[in-house]
């Protein structure tokens, strides 16, 4: 009796443990489970993140990448327009130095013609107006004292009249044939 008291009270502390074992099995399971599930949804909406995330990670780098195109682009037209202007630089320097080169050149010429034109200019211009000048006055005062129509008409009649013979002789103004041929008389007398 005492044997088969022993074994089953064994038996009963044994199903006890084992009991009390699966049930904490079971809830450690039940949490499990549900930490599981919890888990899952959310590695679900990181999943969703994760691929929204990486679509706009993909449509920065496409950017990227045409940003990159452009700035090559960009790199080798700047290229492109230095060495224009460094060309372009000699260029303008070349000429710069050969306008200045021009200008002091045509400076000296054109003041040397200048004094040249000058000094041959002054020397006829004095030539010429004393030239001019003497024969204008000489001719103009020979004309003045020469030419006086109506003194020698008035003075020629006074001195070609004579009163003993009632006549006059015409004055030079007339043909000489006439006043050689004709002698006039008076005509108030």
């Amino acid at each position: 009796m005492k044997k088969t008291q022993i074994i089953l009270a064994f038996s009963i502390f044994c199903n006890l443990v084992l009991g009390a074992v699966f049930y904490k099995s079971y809830d450690s399971y039940k949490n499990y489970k549900t930490f599981y599930e919890d888990s899952q949804r959310e590695l679900g909406v990181m999943s969703d993140k994760y691929i929204k995330q990486q679509d706009v990670s993909n449509n920065l780098y496409k950017e990227y990448n045409k940003l990159n195109k452009e700035q090559k682009t960009l790199k080798d037209k700047n290229k492109y327009l230095s060495a224009v202007n460094k060309t372009l630089n000699k260029k303008v320097n070349r000429y710069t130095a050969a306008g200045k080169n021009n200008k002091k050149k045509s400076y000296k010429k054109k003041s040397r013609k200048y004094k040249s034109k000058k000094y041959k200019k002054s020397k006829k211009y004095k030539s010429k107006k004393k030239y001019k000048k003497s024969k204008k006055y000489n001719s103009k005062k020979k004309y003045k004292k020469s030419y006086k129509p109506k003194k020698k008409r008035s003075s020629s009649y006074n001195k070609s009249y004579n009163s003993s013979i009632n006549t006059y002789t015409p004055p030079r103004s007339y043909k000489r044939e006439e006043s050689s041929q004709k002698l006039y008389k008076n005509p108030h007398k």
